[in-house]
């Protein structure tokens, strides 16, 4: 049986994720480091990836 979602943590998480997108905009965005900005860790967000060609 899953464990009942956390609604506070949501909502604080979800608070993080505008206040980021405010401060730093949606284009080039990358969801790969995105969790370890708004203090969300995860087993992807670990990793680094080769820099993109422009």
């Amino acid at each position: 049986m899953p464990r009942p979602p956390d609604l506070a943590k949501r909502r604080q998480l979800l608070e993080r994720i505008h206040d980021y997108v405010i401060r730093n905009g949606l284009s080039g965005l990358s969801l790969r480091p995105s969790p370890r900005n708004w203090g969300r860790a995860t087993a992807c967000s670990s990793t680094t990836s080769a820099p993109r060609n422009a």
